[in-house]
């Protein structure tokens, strides 16, 4: 009987370390790689849950005109108030 184990490896680090091409050399390696900025871009796709909550938190000055976040905008806003920033993690 085989038994595999999966291995479960989180890469964190600030800009320019290396986590896309170490993410990439584990894709080619077989891993299958979940990429959390992906999914954090579409949980704040127009219409979803999270947008609402952060339009209705920070106010239509985070939407461009075609609804998307803009997160410029946004960021000028939370990154000079932790507490902002604590909510905005929240949502």
């Amino acid at each position: 009987m085989l038994c595999f184990r999966m291995i479960l490896v989180g890469l964190t680090g600030g800009l320019a370390t290396g986590k896309s091409t170490v993410a990439r050399l584990f894709q080619d390696c077989g891993a299958h790689v979940i990429h959390a900025d992906d999914l954090a871009h579409q949980a704040v796709q127009p219409g979803k849950p999270a947008w609402k909550d952060i339009v209705r938190t920070f106010g239509k000055g985070v939407i461009r005109a075609d609804r998307s976040l803009n997160r410029d905008a946004l960021a000028k806003i939370v990154f000079r108030n932790p507490a902002k920033l604590r909510h905005l993690n929240a949502i």
